[in-house]
């Protein structure tokens, strides 16, 4: 027995508490300490252990293993007077508290800094790190971490509840299981959310928390997010916040906030219930439904609240894209497809039409798009407006894109007009301009005395300009000599066609590429083409930038400049680059290697390579 004098900082700020001395109170410094500690706590009454150095599940031989078996008393665990850490050894597969009927467990103490640390040392095990039984209850605190647990694909990596959980405060972070990365919820357990974090988790189904049917979660504060994900999929979406199974219970209040990266998926039917004002971050949840049908109801108020109004509160949920479709829940809680399709940061308005939300874009704005765009008529082309900057996203992790459609226009999809820069960025998702190899007689943009930037995140793919002098089959630039035109600093350009310039042609303009993929672009006049086609324009090539597997010549530059001084030009068609009517190409870095044909070919014009520029070995032809 370890009856030691109880030291009031260890309690003070533990709701209620009494200020009274407790009658069991220890200082652990090993396992076997705290399982002796725990047993001879007297039943029915509240003792107090406080953790006074880190160690491991089996230090000094407990006997027999974990878990620690909590039942008919309250045991509160907080850390000592620094934080403290109870780590998982290899050989043990259990859990390392069980906490049994009538029995409660505290972890943590609210207003400490010192924390109180549960990790699994991602020891391949198939428990939770703590296990609440019928009739029991854990609560977890403001400085309780549980974290690092790897219980494989049974249920529940942090906690599995078949009881009572109140987490107040605290993280459950980084770990995995097969549903219920950060909590699983039985049939009959309940969970309540006040405070803290669940975030980094992974499971198959509901990387943050798993509810199966009868379970239920009420949530009136903390954050359900931080990149949880859904194994199954490897992303955050499909469950990666939460995952409710058929008839499980999800109730929302106050604060209640679950990140928008890690949605709530909504098996069978199941609902959310709002039971007070949502004063949290909107929105307050993104949801998925299993199913799709526009009729179905998804949020419901709780009845019992007649302060409550349904059409202010369901307008705080966003829902996940489906089918190229964009939808949002009606003011009576019902799924319904929603027309608009982009959504401008400075207003924070939604429009239904791209060029709408351009036009009412401010000089430096960004456009998000909410679901993908097809352009099947001349009408919904876009260009962006003389003086404007716009910056193109997705909003959320998903993959958005802006596709040419069957009956397509044969224009450009998109004009950035004379004066305007047009920046293209993945975001936090990825954004896709697709051709769809439909037959057009233009690029898939137009830049016309202005800046186009594209970066990591974007494709460019698919254009099929047909026309016989076609100039351009994902980018075409049209700009003054000496003014910057165009800036790849990632993206892919790939599989366009076109008769001059397969992905990229330039006429004028300073063109600078330092990241990023140009590949398998081809053209319907080969002999005479580029993947790149510049015409009295300057092109540096640097960083990572490369020009790979094209089934043109690698770089076509007539009476402009070429400089290279990084990235990779290889196994493209004809010949790694063409010099051609006083042209000009200093190589200082980078290397042209492995192209079917000639590295460099120059026709007029001059090559200087100096430093530690590279042009290997050819497939088929000279080095220069």
């Amino acid at each position: 027995m370890y009856n030691l004098p109880l030291n009031s900082s260890y309690v003070k700020n533990i709701p209620g508490s009494s200020p009274e001395p407790l009658p069991v109170n220890a200082v652990i410094k090993n396992f076997q300490q705290l399982r002796d500690a725990v047993i001879f706590a007297p039943l029915g009454k509240t003792s107090v252990l406080a953790i006074g150095a880190s160690f491991t599940t089996l230090s000094n031989a407990p006997s027999p293993a974990p878990p620690v078996e909590i039942k008919d008393k309250t045991i509160i665990l907080i850390a000592e007077d620094s934080d403290q850490c109870i780590t998982r050894e290899a050989s043990l597969s259990g859990p390392f508290f069980e906490v049994k009927a009538g029995g409660k467990l505290s972890l943590g103490q609210n207003g400490s800094s010192n924390r109180l640390i549960l990790d699994g040392n991602a020891v391949s095990c198939s428990w939770p790190l703590v296990t609440v039984n019928h009739h029991a209850e854990l609560v977890m605190n403001q400085s309780a971490v549980l974290r690092n647990n790897n219980s494989g694909s049974t249920l529940g990596g942090g906690v599995k509840v078949e009881g009572i959980f109140t987490m107040n405060g605290g993280d459950i972070q980084n770990n995995i299981a097969g549903g219920g990365g950060g909590v699983y919820i039985a049939p009959s357990g309940h969970v309540e959310i006040s405070g803290g974090t669940i975030g980094g988790n992974a499971a198959r189904e509901g990387g943050g928390v798993y509810i199966t049917s009868g379970g239920s979660l009420r949530i009136t504060g903390g954050t359900i997010g931080g990149s949880n994900k859904n194994t199954l999929t490897g992303s955050t979406g499909r469950g990666g916040g939460v995952y409710a199974f058929s008839f499980a219970n999800i109730f929302m209040g106050r604060n209640a906030f679950i990140s928008p990266n890690n949605d709530v998926f909504l098996k069978g039917g199941t609902h959310i219930f709002v039971e007070e004002t949502l004063t949290g971050t909107i929105p307050v949840a993104t949801l998925t439904p299993e199913f799709y049908p526009v009729s179905a109801s998804i949020v419901k108020l709780v009845e019992s609240d007649p302060a409550l109004t349904l059409a202010v509160e369901a307008r705080k949920f966003a829902v996940t894209p489906s089918g190229g479709k964009n939808y949002t829940v009606s003011d009576d809680g019902h799924l319904v497809v929603d027309g608009k399709v982009v959504k401008l940061a400075s207003k924070n308005d939604s429009y239904t039409s791209l060029q709408a939300a351009l036009n009412a874009a401010a000089v430096f704005d960004t456009v998000y798009l909410l679901t993908d765009i097809t352009m099947s008529d001349p009408a919904d082309t876009v260009s962006i407006p003389t003086g404007k900057t716009i910056t193109l996203s997705p909003v959320d992790t998903h993959e958005k894109k802006i596709l040419r459609g069957a009956s397509s226009p044969f224009g450009s999809l998109i004009t950035v007009s004379s004066g305007a820069a047009l920046k293209l960025t993945g975001g936090l998702g990825s954004l896709v301009i697709d051709g769809d190899k439909q037959q057009a007689d233009a690029a898939l943009i137009s830049v016309k005395n202005a800046w186009l930037e594209i970066n990591n995140g974007v494709t460019i793919q698919n254009s099929n300009n047909i026309h016989s002098i076609g100039l351009g089959g994902a980018v075409n630039i049209d700009c003054a000599k000496d003014a910057p035109a165009l800036t790849i600093s990632g993206g892919t350009i790939r599989a366009n066609t076109a008769a001059f310039g397969s992905a990229v042609y330039a006429s004028g303009g300073i063109l600078t590429i330092s990241g990023g993929t140009i590949e398998e672009n081809t053209s319907v006049n080969p002999a005479n083409d580029g993947s790149i086609r510049t015409e009295d324009s300057s092109l540096i090539l640097s960083g990572h930038a490369e020009i790979r597997n094209n089934e043109v010549r690698g770089v076509y530059a007539r009476k402009g400049s070429l400089t290279m001084d990084g990235g990779l030009i290889k196994s493209n068609a004809s010949a790694g680059v063409y010099i051609d009517d006083d042209s000009s190409f200093l190589m200082t870095g980078g290397e042209i290697t492995g192209n079917k044909g000639d590295g460099v070919i120059v026709c007029q014009g001059t090559f200087d390579m100096r430093k530690n520029a590279r042009v290997g070995v050819q497939n088929g032809g000279g080095g220069v």
